[in-house]
């Protein structure tokens, strides 16, 4: 089994390519984030929804462990979400980022490559796509807007 570090590395190895944003055009939302569920977290009490990523649902097993694992992933870290819709009101679509080691890293990209989550090409034009891993299509269905 891989150590943590090496874990680490591996996320941060394919979440670094998303990390670039449009962020002087986008409202930036930063602070503490409260796990809604697998795709979708709270900050400041404002509910932001990961960009173009699509989670099982929390009611399932998947879902569960999914939100887990983002749970983890997050706490004790200050998130910073640049909203792509914040005049369309709630819940707003968010491309959002945890620091590491100096590097601004993806969290849609870290949940699509560790198989929490599949891209959803509608939203995203397929910018997720390419960490997906093969069997997670066969586990759950991604939603019908996708």
């Amino acid at each position: 089994m891989a150590s943590s570090s090496m874990k680490m590395r591996l996320i941060v190895g394919t979440a670094l390519f998303a990390a670039v944003s449009d962020s002087a055009l986008a409202e930036q939302i930063t602070g503490a984030a409260y796990v809604r569920d697998a795709d979708t977290t709270v900050i400041s009490r404002t509910e932001i929804r990961l960009y173009g990523v699509d989670a099982p649902e929390p009611y399932t097993r998947l879902g569960r462990q999914a939100a887990i694992f983002l749970h983890d992933l997050l706490q004790g870290e200050t998130v910073r979400c640049d909203v792509e819709n914040a005049s369309m009101g709630e819940p707003l679509l968010g491309t959002c980022y945890i620091e590491v080691d100096g590097n601004y890293l993806d969290i849609a990209a870290i949940l699509v490559s560790v198989g929490h989550a599949l891209d959803c090409q509608a939203i995203s034009g397929g910018r997720y796509r390419n960490l997906e891993q093969p069997e997670v299509r066969s586990r759950f269905t991604p939603a019908e807007y996708c």
